[in-house]
């Protein structure tokens, strides 16, 4: 999945102001990818090799450049 800085930056801005995670982008596959009020961003899905158990990566905004 793509999504631009905009895009997240203003996901992110809103998840940090109203305390509500945002969803920023779901692709066919399942996974998704949120801001997360506390100024991360968060990519889940299922397993590649197991779909009923799900992966979660949480990275500081910064990570991806942005704030």
């Amino acid at each position: 999945m793509r999504v631009d800085g905009a895009t997240m930056l203003t996901a992110l801005e809103t998840a940090m102001t109203t305390g509500q995670n945002q969803l920023i982008a779901e692709d066919a596959y399942g996974n998704q990818l949120w801001a997360l009020s506390s100024n991360e961003i968060q990519l889940m899905g299922p397993e590649v090799n197991n779909p009923a158990t799900s992966y979660v990566t949480i990275l500081p905004a910064s990570t991806c450049s942005i704030n």
